[in-house]
């Protein structure tokens, strides 16, 4: 079926004057020299027996041969240095060469691509969505299609003469606090910076560190127990300040002590997404203000962390139902299945207002490297129905990091 597709759209080719069709085989390794006459340039994806903690570290890709992508060569030893095969790439790689391959051919601006083989899981070559990466390869491929990473202007004149801004972070992590403050700076209005943290000898450091580098407008800083990870933490600052504005932004010094790269990963992810440059900060604002009933904004699920956070367990579910008696009005359960894994958000402070009138604080266990089960993880995934129950919606934030 596969060789009987490529010889009709060949065959097309031919009938088409002044136009060439472009193909991009997803193969494996097996059916790699079978489709070196038939197509322009193959891309591997390994999905299956793949060590995770390698795919997750792999910083390159293993380039086997070189691409030409266009010039036709009837030898076919030729033939062969002009395939560029990646092997083993991740998603934010994939975007990186499929931009490429995008620049290369649009010399030719009526040129056709045709990616061959995506949905074929017996043999190793798909870009579906799946457990793994979710949506991740195809919203890629949307991405560098549309070139949606060029700088747009936004107007936001409306957030620059008054603050309206709160960001909430909550650092026990101190070495992040550089980049903690970089990003922040990407915010290209007034906000006001509100931070707790564990250790009372950070405290003036970080004071120092925010009066010389950071742009913010205002800043606190409060000392906590460390108990309740960043949600308790995030209730207790913004319970009597949440009133004063009209969106806010939480993250955290989020790190994995059992998968210390991954978690780094995902982080970064988190980050870059919600604050990684002023163009992305402005567009997610720009969101906010032109449209009254986007109440609650985050980046789509880590690729890496799909399977496992995606399961709800019965204790979670169970803290859940005891939020929902006391801030959804006994909302039935189970028909949201999004959440912001992580915990780290843009939000109209009317969408999740709520949380801060209720005083939660006796049900917040003491830290005890807990993954699951407790009333902050119920938290996580209850924001979205807050939104709901309020008249807003959400919006998946989806960027190529």
């Amino acid at each position: 079926m596969t060789y009987q597709l490529i010889a009709f759209f060949r065959k097309f080719e031919k009938k088409i004057e002044n136009n060439k069709i472009y193909i991009i085989t997803i193969s494996n390794e097996n059916k790699k020299l079978d489709y070196m006459n038939i197509t322009n340039s193959i891309i591997e994806f390994p999905f299956k027996n793949i060590d995770l903690k390698s795919d997750f570290t792999q910083q390159y890709f293993y380039n086997f041969y070189y691409p030409d992508l266009i010039k036709e060569e009837n030898n076919k030893s030729k033939s062969i240095r002009n395939f560029f095969i990646i092997n083993g790439s991740r998603p934010e790689k994939f975007y990186i060469i499929f931009k490429n391959y995008l620049n290369i051919i649009s010399q030719n601006k009526e040129t056709f691509i045709l990616f061959n083989a995506w949905n074929n899981y017996e043999e190793n070559c798909f870009l579906e969505p799946n457990e793994k990466f979710g949506y991740t390869y195809l919203n890629y491929i949307s991405k560098a299609i549309f070139n949606l990473d060029n700088d747009v202007i936004y107007d936001l004149k409306d957030l620059y003469n008054k603050c309206k801004i709160a960001i909430q972070i909550h650092i026990f992590y101190e070495d992040l606090i550089e980049d903690i403050i970089n990003k922040t700076n990407n915010i290209p209005v007034k906000f006001d910076l509100y931070i707790t943290i564990t250790s009372p000898e950070l405290k003036s450091r970080l004071e120092n560190d925010i009066k010389i580098y950071s742009k913010t407008n205002y800043f606190e800083i409060l000392i906590v127990e460390n108990k309740g990870r960043d949600v308790l933490p995030f209730l207790k600052q913004i319970k009597t300040k949440f009133k004063y504005y009209k969106y806010i932004c939480h993250i955290h010094t989020k790190k994995s002590l059992t998968a210390p790269e991954l978690g780094n990963l995902w982080r970064n992810y988190l980050y870059n997404n919600l604050l990684g440059n002023t163009s992305i900060v402005s567009e997610i604002l720009y969101d906010f203000e032109n449209n009254e009933k986007l109440g609650f904004m985050f980046p789509e699920t880590y690729y890496g962390i799909i399977k496992e956070f995606h399961l709800l367990t019965e204790g979670t579910k169970k803290w859940m139902n005891f939020l929902a008696t006391k801030l959804l009005a006994n909302y039935k359960l189970g028909e949201l299945s999004n959440f912001p894994a992580g915990n780290m958000f843009w939000a109209k402070t009317g969408a999740i207002s709520q949380i801060f009138t209720h005083d939660f604080i006796k049900f917040f266990p003491e830290e005890d490297d807990q993954t699951n089960d407790t009333i902050m993880h119920a938290i996580e995934r209850i924001w979205l129905y807050l939104v709901k129950i309020n008249q807003f919606h959400y919006k998946i934030i989806f960027k190529f990091f």
